[in-house]
């Protein structure tokens, strides 16, 4: 699975920072999620919340991007380990934690607004949350910036995957925002509608095309963001008399810095970048383009978001439309590669991935460089 990194301003979504450069203090956001990750060691260590434990195997950086090895897996269940080949088991207890290697890798590009997260999934497992929680989380507190980690793939592979496959099914998750008319009635209810059939699939074609219209404003808002965020950076500047450690506070750039140009540009960007945001009509026609296939009187329910399964003969894979959120794409390999072919296959992609992005990648950007291997040895 691939994700999106991008870092921006506290409070300021459109002062998106280059992610070497992230917060007041300039930080390398590769070298501080190095650093982060490097500090918890190769020790054992457990996620009461999750009832998980994990253990980092391997932390590779290598040019620009970190390749991770880490083993995660429930704990303190009885159970037993079981091996396939030969049939032999081995009963585990309380004091067992059950640990599968998942892999991931870091790609921060320099002078880039925008990073990639790539995890391997075996089954429901990858290392997206566990490195968003020990890792980005505390960087951004120490860096002062606001980390995004969002699911990501190409319109073009949606386009493609899609292409071949119908909608399936659609699930409605509504809610009574007035409740009952007495105690008996819960004020939170909350119902689902789930609808298949040849109605459904007679409308797959349009529910499809707006579900990939939505991901190219993705795409488009992106590029806007990244267009925007140099002249946001501009428009405000630190205001150290107000700021203090841990609280950064920014005022308006003067008039020798920020022109009255300057200001046009950024409005013009705005206007472009407020209207993908909201892209009001765009929206609308796929609520109402699932509505009119979910028979649901909504007289005195709202509907809080859709669930499109999407398949050939079965929903094989989930949109869930809400709000702004994106569904995950699965990036199928077909096999468990070595970590030589995964490594080559992430690299490659990721490249592509940032050159659409309009970043530039010099020759040998995953090649490790001489400070580099200073600072390891």
């Amino acid at each position: 699975m691939v994700y999106l990194i991008r870092a921006n301003a506290p409070h300021r979504s459109r002062a998106l920072y280059r992610l070497t450069a992230c917060g007041p203090g300039s930080h390398d956001l590769l070298d501080v999620l190095h650093k982060q990750i490097t500090e918890l060691g190769e020790d054992y260590h457990s996620d009461e919340k999750s009832a998980d434990g994990f253990r980092i195997r391997e932390a590779d950086r290598a040019g620009r991007s970190l390749w991770l090895r880490v083993n995660k897996g429930p704990e303190g269940g009885r159970g037993e380990t079981y091996d396939t080949e030969t049939g032999v088991s081995v009963d585990t207890n309380e004091r067992t934690a059950l640990l599968s290697g998942l892999r991931g890798q870091l790609f921060i590009p320099e002078d880039s607004y925008f990073g990639l997260l790539f995890v391997e999934r075996i089954g429901v497992r990858n290392l997206k949350e566990l490195l968003y929680t020990k890792a980005m989380k505390p960087s951004s507190h120490y860096m002062e910036a606001v980390i995004r980690v969002e699911a990501f793939a190409e319109s073009d592979d949606w386009r493609r995957e899609l292409q071949t496959q119908q909608a399936l099914r659609v699930s409605e998750i509504l809610y009574s925002a007035e409740g009952g008319q007495d105690d008996s009635t819960p004020q939170d209810t909350v119902v689902r509608v789930v609808t298949e059939g040849p109605g459904l699939r007679r409308a797959s074609r349009g529910i499809k095309a707006l579900i990939t219209d939505r991901l190219s404003r993705r795409d488009k808002k992106l590029d806007a963001l990244a267009r925007i965020a140099p002249v946001e950076n501009r428009r405000k500047i630190v205001d150290e008399k107000n700021s203090e450690s841990g609280h950064t506070v920014y005022k308006a750039a003067p008039r020798s810095v920020f022109t009255v140009q300057d200001e046009a540009e950024y409005q013009a960007l705005v206007v472009e970048l407020t209207a993908l945001e909201q892209a009001e009509e765009s929206d609308a026609n796929l609520t109402v383009a699932l509505e009119a296939v979910s028979p649901v009187n909504r007289e005195h329910l709202k509907t809080k978001r859709f669930e499109v399964g999407i398949g050939n003969e079965r929903p094989e894979k989930t949109f869930v439309l809400e709000g702004d959120a994106m569904p995950q794409f699965i990036y199928e390999t077909g096999a468990r590669l070595a970590d030589s072919q995964l490594r080559n296959l992430w690299e490659t992609h990721a490249a592509k991935i940032l050159r659409n992005r309009g970043v530039r990648l010099p020759a040998g950007w995953l090649q490790e460089s001489k400070q580099e291997q200073s600072k390891n040895e």
